[in-house]
């Protein structure tokens, strides 16, 4: 039933996070016009939510106050790494809606912490919550989230969907850890922003990432072996 769940979840999550912001199509037709008439085209009551070509869109989520939160929510840890990825996924809608946006990627696991389906040297499709729009020059981040750089290695926590053949991050973005770098996809473009939206975001960043550092320390051994 919790996997069902998961899988009807995301979807709704998605299409939530997005309703009443309205894609402009004549944006590609009106190269012509100035770049700030664009970007009032583009935003269309959500400039707050923009930073550069990057649009953050929220989105209703299951929050956790610690690392033992997560994992109870969680069907496999594993450390990955991300060796290719489809193209973006963008669905519109009445009127040029978005209803749909994300991309799935491929990884291969490369340690397993905890699975009964996973196995070393398995791939499994995961489905990420961002997608770039070419026909607007823009990247959607669902509720914050930034996909994973194609040959990085992350400590991953799962859920597996039961009516579809992937995995997402438990929590969107608390089950992602970064292992190549300090701080995992740290949104380095609301460093600049001074910005009542940008600080919420910064806010809930800076508490998730104090869970990805316990599940660093906690999962050490694993971590270390897995780059042997």
């Amino acid at each position: 039933m919790k996997k069902t769940k998961i899988a009807i979840t995301i979807f709704s999550m998605i299409t939530i996070g997005i309703i009443g912001w309205y894609a402009k199509t004549s944006l590609d037709d009106n190269k012509n016009s100035d770049s700030a008439t664009q970007q009032k085209m583009l935003d269309n009551g959500m400039d707050d939510h923009i930073f550069g070509k990057e649009m953050y869109l929220d989105a209703k989520l299951d929050e956790f106050n610690n690392l033992d939160d997560v994992e109870k929510k969680t069907d496999a840890i594993v450390i990955a790494e991300k060796i290719s990825q489809d193209a973006p996924t963008i669905l519109y809608g009445v009127e040029g809606r978005i209803d749909i946006a994300y991309t799935l990627s491929t990884f291969q696991v490369k340690k397993v912490v905890s699975s009964e389906v996973l196995k070393s040297g398995d791939t499994f499709t995961m489905l990420e919550n961002e997608a770039y729009d070419k026909k607007q020059d823009v990247t959607y981040h669902i509720a914050g989230y930034h996909r994973i750089n194609q040959g990085q290695d992350y400590l991953l926590f799962l859920q597996q969907s039961d009516t579809d053949p992937y995995y997402i991050v438990t929590g969107v973005n608390y089950g992602k850890v970064n292992l190549e770098e300090n701080e995992t996809d740290y949104p380095k473009e609301l460093r600049k922003a001074d910005t009542e939206y940008s600080r919420e975001i910064l806010s809930k960043y800076a508490h998730q990432e104090n869970i990805r550092a316990d599940a660093k320390r906690k999962y050490a051994e694993f971590i270390d072996a897995s780059t042997k």
